[in-house]
């Protein structure tokens, strides 16, 4: 079998001695990554020094990667990670590293595929035990603390008795799940059998009956449903726009959005678009803000550019950061370390806020808000405004007005407990941003979205030292490390940045974040996320995954490059998507206009 060699490894050692070293995450600039550097685990963050260390000790590495607004992170943070005991096994037999996995995304990308590949399903927080030569071992997701001591000890008692026989096999284990299917065989696929692929696999895996894909959680799929919107454009298929429609519909009306101040959250946790998982994401609303503006014209509702104008003046309102950018992300748990604390509201609460009959029903027929209801209720669109303001025989201006006051009332309560931010200013999801403001600009005309596209472009040309862009700015400390996402997302957004305002500078250093991307990140073997990995990795691809942000290289392709290059790009995209085009719809994309293009 393919892998069996690490399916052995994971199965025998799942359910490591170093040189003491203090923690070095306190104070750091990622506040993931801060919240640990008061744990008694000797954390090293990724880099070289880790590395030499576990080389220099025969140590194994355990990598523990997370993000801030990540709720398991917190859970296993409270659990094992302030825990002595859990900290002596992991200080005495591993190099223990942290990683900020939206500082390092390329790497964590790699690493989360390892666990998907071995493991069958990944997420945060995420844990790969690797040689000191940057093979990975074994890896798990969330464990309780007595599965992650049993675990650590099974794997450090092995350790000790076969390292050279566990590095041999995590060596073999790399070679065989990927060296081993690097040449990808050359085939007769045209862009129209791949469409009519991807077509196939969305209303395969479509839910009929609540919108979006599978019967599990429920993802907003930004790029799918992009490609799907572009792609029906043309075909003008009734069948598939109902749905997109009933999917655009459930998300903007369910729990996946904050019906009292804006923004999405990152996706839910039921199919029916229910219960979301809290933390709110840049680039989730980012990407929100441009699909739904794309659905008002290919599906003509108007109504969805309100949607996306909410949630673009939520980002201005209350994602702004300290030095010009905007904040990764809003946590999943309240000040109190509560999944969903800041969002949902008990009928106690509702009765003491709401002061009077009017409101309280409003409050149930406009939200589902109920002074009789259960203890955590999360406003959903149960009526539009119009239909409460029949069912209560009030004016719509009234019920306006209404609607203003019941909102400030329990807003004005979710403020005591305002949901903790991760407050890095990311490079690329500021770009994803950008896009978003400026094409909001364009369409809409409103001054606040050109003013926004204005300063955040000029933000973001201060990551930019004319060789190189930074992953995250924060004044002018950098941290992390810049990717092709990075890279492809700023050179879009200034290019659109400069569509809207005409400043030529934008469209110049674009033109020089472009030539620098491809570079860097393509040549003979196909395409890299990252040119600075320091471990083992696999070479080049043929394409980049669409899911959950746009396919870096994709996009990329999509703003040009030299000739040769982009033949080069589009003869690999063609044949590396044919298989599973559903996970590549950037590529879909550019490959059908290339395709357009060529034709005499």
């Amino acid at each position: 079998m393919k892998y069996k060699i690490v399916i052995y490894i994971t199965a025998t050692l799942l359910l490591f001695s170093s040189a003491l070293q203090a923690n070095q995450l306190k104070n750091h600039a990622s506040p993931y990554l801060a919240l640990h550097g008061n744990d008694p685990v000797d954390w090293h963050p990724w880099g070289q020094q880790a590395l030499e260390a576990a080389r220099k000790g025969n140590n194994p590495l355990f990598i523990s990667s997370g993000y801030f607004s990540c709720h398991w992170c917190h859970v296993m943070h409270r659990e094992s990670y302030v825990s002595d005991e859990v900290a002596k096994l992991l200080n005495s037999s591993f190099i223990p590293v942290k990683i900020d996995r939206e500082l390092e995304p390329a790497l964590d990308s790699y690493l989360i595929n390892f666990v998907e590949r071995t493991r069958g399903a990944g997420g945060w927080p995420l844990h790969v035990i690797m040689t000191p030569e940057g093979y990975p071992l074994t890896g798990f997701t969330y464990a309780p603390r007595e599965q992650l001591m049993t675990a650590l000890k099974r794997i450090d008692a092995r350790w000790q008795q076969e390292s050279l026989q566990l590095k041999k096999l995590a060596h073999e284990a790399y070679q065989q799940m990927y060296l081993g299917s690097e040449e990808q065989q050359t085939r007769d696929v045209t862009v129209k059998s791949i469409e009519s692929r991807f077509i196939h696999d969305a209303i395969a895996l479509a839910n009929e009956l609540q919108g979006g894909f599978g019967q599990q959680n429920q993802f907003p799929m930004a790029p799918q449903l992009t490609a799907l919107l572009t792609i029906n454009a043309a075909r003008q298929d009734s069948h598939l726009a109902e749905f997109l429609e009933l999917t655009l519909d459930q998300m903007a009306q369910q729990g996946l959005r904050d019906h009292l101040v804006g923004g999405f959250f990152r996706y839910t946790i039921d199919p029916a678009w229910q219960t979301p998982h809290y933390e709110k994401m840049l680039y989730t609303q980012a990407q929100m803000v441009r699909l739904y503006l794309l659905a008002a014209k290919r599906l003509q509702r108007p109504d969805y550019i309100q949607i996306a104008t909410e949630t673009a003046d939520f980002v201005l309102k209350h994602m702004r950061g300290r030095s010009g950018g905007f904040i990764s992300s809003l946590s999943a748990v309240d000040q109190h370390e509560v999944e969903g604390g800041s969002y949902l509201w008990s009928a106690e609460s509702l009765s003491t806020l709401l002061l009077n009959e009017d409101e309280k029903k409003f409050a149930e027929l406009r939200w589902g808000l109920e002074t009789a209801g259960g203890d955590e209720q999360l406003p959903t669109e149960r009526l539009t405004l119009e239909a409460v303001a029949s069912k209560l025989e009030m004016t719509d201006d009234a019920a306006s007005r209404l609607q203003e006051r019941v909102r400030q009332r329990l807003l004005g309560e979710r403020r005591r407990n305002s949901p903790p931010e991760d407050n890095k200013q990311l490079t690329a999801w500021n770009g994803l941003m950008l896009s978003a403001f400026s094409e909001l600009g364009l369409l809409t005309g409103e001054r606040r979205y050109s003013t926004a596209s204005v300063s955040l472009a000029r933000w973001l040309l201060r990551a930019w030292d004319g060789d190189k862009l930074s992953r995250s700015l924060d004044g002018s400390t950098t941290v992390g490390s810049a990717a092709l996402a990075d890279y492809a997302y700023v050179a879009e957004g200034l290019k659109k940045a400069w569509k809207l305002s005409n400043i030529n500078a934008f469209s110049e250093k674009s033109d020089k974040i472009i030539k620098v991307a491809w570079s860097r990140y393509f040549d003979s073997a196909g395409w890299h996320a990252s040119d600075a990995m320091l471990i083992p990795a696999p070479g080049g691809a043929g394409a980049l995954q669409g899911a959950p942000m746009p396919s870096p290289a994709a996009v990329l392709i999509s703003l040009g490059g030299n000739a040769e290059s982009l033949q080069q790009a589009y003869s690999r995209q063609v044949t590396a998507i044919a298989d599973e085009p559903f996970w590549y719809p950037g590529h879909l994309l550019q490959a059908r206009q290339f395709a357009t293009e060529a034709k005499p």
